[in-house]
């Protein structure tokens, strides 16, 4: 589903900018240029560096935009050919190969980690083909899918959203879990308040839906959110578990926190998860 040369796509087309709500904004790209092996694009300076300001009322007001563009996109009749498809099962299937040694080898500077979603995994292991499915069946709509704290900042009334490299059609909520999820797990949430964070950015995308005139049934929604949730969470699992003891040292080198202020945050998103896995894991008899 990576692909740089979609995001020069998303610029290029104006598909996505005809669509969005008035409160998301894409940067000003001033010149790119296409090589066989990546693509350049030149945009305006954005300042991102803004986490005091990542409340979870900010995480709400994002939450609201991303809910006007699930509505403005719901459906879409002949999105772009950009867009990509199958994120999460593509996502899962990757997992789907790191499983078995989860259960079976823990990583020891993780450990408390994978058994606390150790029981969980067993029984959303088996059930991951049929989630996967499930979710196939949901309405969709056009979604960044890598949107998180670190890809949006609020400049005036809008948010600015970059790296548009994933974005593709996908299950409505789609966003709004990526938001939970990875913003969890880079610490941009305070670990006391995840369930208000939580609580914060489903109402939120919900009132986005609704104001576009989505008729998307709010349980319905919460239901997709969930599914998503749980899929993501199970995925950064086994990436964490693929990098083995070198975890510590490449969390501290790639975002400049230390492990312990890393795992704190993971062991808090775990618990608060928890919850959607099992409603996720109930719904289809696992």
């Amino acid at each position: 589903p990576l692909n740089w040369r979609r995001e020069l796509d998303v610029y290029e087309s104006q598909w996505l900018q005809d669509r969005l709500p008035d409160g998301i904004a894409l940067p000003h790209c001033h010149a790119s240029a296409v090589t066989d092996s990546a693509a350049v694009i030149v945009m305006e300076a954005v300042d991102f560096d803004q986490t005091d300001q990542r409340s979870v009322g900010w995480y709400a007001d994002l939450a609201v935009e991303l809910g006007r563009l699930g509505g403005a996109t719901l459906d879409a009749h002949e999105p772009p050919h950009w867009a990509t498809r199958n994120f999460i099962a593509h996502e899962m299937d990757a997992a789907l190969e790191v499983f078995p040694a989860m259960l079976s080898q823990p990583v020891p500077v993780i450990r408390e980690l994978e058994e606390r979603w150790r029981p969980i995994l067993r029984r959303l292991i088996p059930a991951t083909g049929s989630l996967v499915a499930a979710l196939d069946d949901e309405p969709t709509s056009l979604n960044h899918l890598d949107i998180f704290s670190r890809n949006a900042t609020r400049v005036g009334d809008r948010f600015v959203l970059i790296d548009w490299a994933y974005t593709g059609v996908a299950p409505i909520g789609s966003d709004a879990a990526a938001v939970l999820v990875v913003s969890g797990i880079f610490g941009d949430v305070p670990r006391d308040d995840f369930d208000a964070f939580i609580d914060a950015v489903v109402s939120g995308f919900v009132q986005g839906l609704v104001e576009t005139g989505a008729d998307i049934p709010a349980g319905d929604v919460r239901r997709c959110i969930d599914q998503e949730m749980t899929l993501r969470f199970a995925k950064f699992l086994t990436q964490l578990h693929s990098v083995g003891d070198n975890i510590p040292a490449v969390i501290e080198r790639v975002s400049g926190r230390s492990f312990e202020d890393a795992l704190s945050s993971w062991l808090a998103l775990a618990d608060a998860l928890a919850p959607s896995a099992e409603r996720t894991l109930a719904a289809v008899g696992a």
